[in-house]
């Protein structure tokens, strides 16, 4: 994949960079488009005095309007032009799914079990006081699993920092900002 993104040259931010990639020209305008045409709608809707169009209120923002969709049509159809669909598709296939599907898996099931889980135990270390619940249980499994799969590092090295991450987090929201954590 990365042999397919570096045949071409897109660098972007810079104004004397070139042109953007034909994905980013894409959906970069056809969002520009749906947000304009809403504006387009909306200047509409703005009562004209006078019945004389020429000095309604809305006509700058019509002008603009219309202006900014051909600009973004234009560059809409620069990009669809410059697609390569071919090798996109085949870029596509290439590329190992697994990581970037389970992400959103593993965080709606850690924010389901915060919210649907209490019980809590406060353990006291000199003044400071640690809540050993649904937080520190829960951050604790799912950050081993999320280090695990992006890290790849041994698990005893996943264990450990996220061990020693949960309990400084758990520590610095319950004793240094005063905030509950969920479920406690």
């Amino acid at each position: 994949m990365e042999e397919n993104l570096n045949k071409r040259k897109y660098i972007s931010e810079d104004e004397g960079a070139g042109k953007a990639a034909p994905v980013i020209e894409i959906i970069s305008s056809l969002f520009l488009v749906l947000v304009i045409i809403w504006f387009l709608f909306e200047s509409l809707k703005i009562n004209i005095p006078d019945n004389n169009f020429l000095t309604a209120p809305s006509l700058l923002p019509i002008i603009f309007s219309i202006s900014i969709l051909v600009m973004l049509l234009l560059i809409l159809k620069n990009g669809v032009k410059s697609l390569n669909i071919k090798n996109k598709v085949s870029a596509i296939k290439s590329v190992t799914y697994i990581k970037k599907l389970i992400s959103p898996i593993i965080l709606f099931i850690y924010i389901f079990l915060l919210t649907n889980f209490t019980f809590s135990y406060d353990l006291n270390i000199y003044i400071l006081s640690l809540n050993i619940g649904p937080f520190l249980f829960f951050t604790f499994i799912f950050t081993t699993l999320l280090l695990f799969i992006y890290w790849k590092a041994k698990i005893i090295n996943c264990i450990i920092t996220s061990l020693v991450w949960s309990i400084l987090l758990s520590l610095s929201f319950t004793n240094f900002f005063n905030i509950p954590l969920p479920g406690s």
